[in-house]
């Protein structure tokens, strides 16, 4: 390379900061960041234990909540797990009683009252 010849310009990706104006995190980004990265790891924990769960038997709403809250969970992200559940059709109440109502008559020829109590 001839002494002439100069090196292409930098440009750097969104939210990376050059090397020349990096000063450090402050304290406020470095406490924003540090509580994000926990709320992140509590949303991450809630799909693990709600894919988990899923993968052993449907579950309700109702029941999948009650899970997550006993896993001490905060209910925003209880709340956010079980609507991603339900926006990508992992957790449909509706279609569970349907299958429940199903396979409780096939098995064990349950009347209306016991697939009533079943339900509940």
């Amino acid at each position: 390379m001839d002494s002439d010849e100069t090196l292409a310009r930098v440009t750097y990706l969104p939210g990376v900061t050059p090397p020349s104006e990096a000063h450090g995190p402050t304290r406020e980004a470095s406490a924003t960041r540090a509580r994000g990265s926990a709320h992140d790891a509590e949303e991450h924990r809630a799909q693990n234990v709600s894919m988990r769960a899923l993968t052993r038997r449907g579950m309700s709403r109702w029941e999948m909540r009650e899970l997550l809250r006993s896993r001490e969970l905060n209910d925003e992200v209880v709340e956010v797990e079980l609507d991603r559940l339900e926006r990508v059709g992992l957790i449909d109440d509706a279609a569970l009683a349907e299958t429940i109502v199903r396979t409780q008559r096939e098995r064990k020829g349950l009347g209306r009252t016991a697939l009533e109590s079943e339900l509940r």
